[in-house]
């Protein structure tokens, strides 16, 4: 699998999203939790990734070694089986960002929560400040033990301890409480900024394709990524999971063709079916 199947997780790899980036580190810096919302493989998980990467956020002010990101999955809490449960997981991963921290924390389930408040208040003695990301929100608000005093508490953490929240989700936070009747009436849901995330703007897209053809090699002629762009037709073009889709057709059609790139390829590429 190649670095362009997955969310990217090198600066050098990602194109565009730079007002969105510069922005949404500029909130994280004032302490306001952030919304990302987006459809399906539009780049959500990669935009975190960057903004979490000490490389980029210290390019907008945050320091290093101050501002410490900790990633959570929300498929991993889709099925816990209790708050606590949760709480504990949370705490296993803030752990990884703040090993000078962690002290004699509880490892107990029943105690968990009181674990979360500790290293919160111990990253605060420290003059550190903690970003949670939740990625995948929307998965995790489909499970029913999290609930609205699940939700409340986490909430808690940012009132009291400056915790600063980052989520991605496919729906907008208010739909998700909508949906998600054990949780309904928490102000977890209301006091994020939330970004809608857009596809790739013109030239972007030209960019990806480079990019990916570039990272393996690919002596493709200039005009090739111009074409795709053109034949992906406006929505699909400026789409990164169309884009790298096609981009490894390409490759697969290069790389059948004993890595040489001639008029046969071509056709074959703006013939191929994924198009229609």
């Amino acid at each position: 699998m190649s670095i362009f199947e997955v969310p990217i997780q090198d600066p050098i790899y990602f194109v565009g999203r730079k007002s969105v980036t510069r922005r949404i580190l500029q909130l994280i810096k004032n302490k306001q939790s952030v919304s990302v919302v987006g459809e399906k493989r539009i780049g959500k998980t990669s935009l975190l990734n960057i903004i979490a990467h000490k490389r980029v956020f210290s390019q907008y002010g945050l320091i290093e070694n101050t501002h410490r990101f900790a990633y959570i999955d929300g498929h991993q809490l889709k099925n816990m089986s209790s708050p606590s449960e949760s709480y504990a997981f949370i705490v296993k991963h803030l752990k990884l960002v703040f090993p000078q921290l962690t002290g004699q924390l509880p490892n107990k389930p029943i105690q968990s929560f009181y674990g979360l408040q500790k290293i919160c208040r111990e990253a605060i003695r420290e003059g550190l400040v903690l970003v949670v990301i939740l990625d995948h929100f929307d998965v995790l608000t489909k499970n029913p033990v999290l609930d609205r005093p699940f939700f409340d508490s986490l909430r808690s953490l940012t009132m009291k301890f400056g915790i600063v929240f980052l989520t991605a989700s496919e729906k907008m936070l208010f739909e998700l409480e909508q949906e998600a009747p054990h949780a309904k009436g928490s102000p977890f849901f209301n006091f994020f900024h939330q970004f809608e995330l857009s596809p790739l703007r013109p030239g972007e897209n030209l960019q990806q394709l480079q990019n990916i053809f570039g990272y393996y090699r690919i002596n493709i002629p200039s005009e090739i990524p111009a074409i795709i762009v053109d034949k992906l037709g406006t929505n699909l073009g400026t789409h990164p999971d169309a884009l790298q889709k096609i981009a490894h057709e390409a490759i697969d059609i290069y790389e059948k063709n004993h890595k040489v790139w001639d008029e046969n390829c071509r056709n074959q590429l703006i013939e191929s079916p994924f198009y229609e």
